[in-house]
């Protein structure tokens, strides 16, 4: 009986065991370190950030905004956006949540202009996902 438990705990034996599980895993952990960093945060430590702030895009796109004609006497409008600031501070996967088509297409291009600080985890940038919303009441002139 002791020479069969010996044969099961000899360092030999530990040591094949061992590698053959490192044989076994090798091939997932290659395919997991080449695969490219597709995870996009819904939340980061320092959050993506148009330049000159949120308050900034708001009035850039207010100075920029082209109302399709003719309009209701008074056309009350909310714009909401959704879209995915990149680690190099581009836009991708955009999407109108709410308003206007025309008006929320000139929102996203005024969004996609200008390149964003991207957000950063752990002192690194990431894919973050990020929702602006404009809203504005335009009045329509009496001619």
């Amino acid at each position: 009986m002791d020479g069969i438990l010996r044969g099961w705990f000899t360092n030999k034996d530990i040591i094949m065991r061992n590698v053959f599980f490192c044989l076994l895993l090798l091939p997932a952990m290659l395919k997991a370190q080449s695969k490219p960093d597709t995870i996009i945060y819904s939340y980061t430590e320092i959050p993506p950030e148009y330049p000159g702030a949120e308050n900034k895009l708001s009035i850039d796109f207010l100075k920029k905004v082209r109302v399709p004609k003719p309009i209701p006497s008074s056309f009350d409008t909310r714009i909401a956006v959704e879209f995915v600031v990149e680690k190099n501070g581009t836009i991708t996967h955009e999407r109108i949540i709410r308003g206007n088509k025309d008006i929320a297409s000139q929102f996203l291009k005024q969004i996609k202009s200008v390149k964003w600080t991207p957000g950063y985890n752990k002192g690194k940038p990431v894919r973050s996902k990020y929702s602006s919303a404009v809203s504005c009441l335009m009045m329509a002139s009496e001619e």
